[in-house]
């Protein structure tokens, strides 16, 4: 099993930077909801958070669909996914 300090380290950088981002706006949310203060006033901070905690999101998925389709090819390239080769010959 990988350890977390392996995982990360095999990370793309954008996914460990979305990560960072994640845990960032979610800290900023648990505060704005535990506080109270998202009902009481008016302002967009707690929206903000929000906003922060999606990029984040949007930052790791980047991260790991970046890591698939580079998993995809070299897998293609050098030869070592026959169904992917099976299925490209076939519809040719």
């Amino acid at each position: 099993m990988k350890t977390l300090r392996s995982i990360r380290s095999s990370a793309p950088l954008i996914a460990q930077l979305g990560f960072a981002v994640l845990l960032t706006g979610f800290a900023a949310d648990l505060v704005f909801h535990l506080s109270g203060a998202a009902d009481a006033d008016g302002s967009s901070a707690p929206l903000i958070a929000h906003l922060v905690t999606v990029a984040g999101m949007v930052l790791v998925l980047t991260g790991v669909i970046q890591v698939a389709v580079t998993t995809v090819h070299r897998a293609r390239t050098k030869g070592g996914n026959d169904a992917a080769r099976r299925s490209t010959t076939a519809t040719r």
